[in-house]
């Protein structure tokens, strides 16, 4: 476990993870930024080149970081296209699945969660979905369950 030190900053945002931390190290802080600084020690994604930004950040800063952090791993933008030419082999892909909301604006705990799946699932490839992905695909494969213009769904006639 990482050494914490005491803080003295306002109350976290992150209920679970103060939870945990408090559980683990009494003395330490759960604001947002020391509960940011403790998972970045234990990812090992710290030093003056791997710092998080401190808001929401575009995609391509987030792959920089986390390719810097995590060389190894792969990380798909556009999965709907991956998923169509991923060769069928033997056995089941090592894939990781991650929605967000929009993977071209991301938080800073939404890139160390997308570091922390890479990290513990080594050979695993993380295919990023977003809202436009999803849309996207249920156009494609399901557009009875896609809402109509008057905001109905096609498929079972309840206002969407």
């Amino acid at each position: 476990m990482v050494a914490a030190l005491p803080c003295e900053h306002n109350a976290s945002s992150f209920p679970v993870i103060q939870t945990t931390v408090k559980r683990y190290s009494p003395n330490w802080c759960c604001c947002t930024d020391c509960t940011l600084q403790l998972l970045q020690e234990f990812l090992h994604v710290n030093g003056p080149v791997l710092q998080l930004p401190k808001n929401i950040t575009s995609i391509s800063t987030a792959t920089t970081i986390i390719h810097l952090a995590a060389p190894e791993l792969q990380i798909i933008l556009d999965p709907l296209l991956y998923l169509r030419l991923l060769p069928h082999s033997q056995g089941i892909p090592k894939l990781i699945h991650m929605t967000m909301k929009d993977k071209n604006q991301l938080a800073p705990h939404q890139i160390l969660s997308v570091l922390s799946w890479g990290r513990f699932n080594k050979g695993y490839t993380l295919l990023l979905y977003d809202n436009d992905d999803i849309e996207r695909y249920m156009q494609q494969y399901f557009p009875g369950f896609m809402p109509s213009e008057c905001g109905t769904c096609r498929a079972c006639g309840r206002q969407c």
